[in-house]
């Protein structure tokens, strides 16, 4: 299972870098977080349990205030352990404007970099 005070400090410093000064306009915003990972097949057990990890630190943080005032939401997909379609979904997270950072493809071989995209 994924340390839910190291997912949100990773992602409060990726917030936190991103908004600078200006962190006040996070306030009532929406802050989206990627999240891929083996829902079904046989690894199904490894990518609930990260999901089940993030998405309760999220509830946490967001019981708490969010991150600056913004609320976190996820964005859950699955790959099912499959390379291609992680990569593929790695893909579409990456290039969503509305997903600020993704976690997960725990079983996949995945690399996706801007270039990719």
């Amino acid at each position: 299972m994924i340390p839910r005070l190291g997912t949100l400090a990773i992602l409060l410093g990726l917030v936190l870098g991103w908004a600078g000064p200006s962190a006040a306009q996070l306030q009532g915003q929406t802050i989206r977080i990627g999240v891929g990972a083996p829902l079904t097949g046989g690894a199904a057990t490894f990518g609930v349990e990260m999901r089940n990890a993030v998405e309760l630190a999220v509830e946490d943080q967001n019981a708490a205030g969010g991150i600056l005032g913004a609320r976190i939401e996820t964005r859950v997909i699955d790959d099912e352990a499959s390379d291609a379609k992680a990569q593929s979904l790695a893909g579409a997270l990456c290039a969503d404007p509305t997903v600020l950072a993704v976690v997960g493809h725990v079983n996949s071989n995945v690399s996706v970099s801007a270039s990719t995209i």
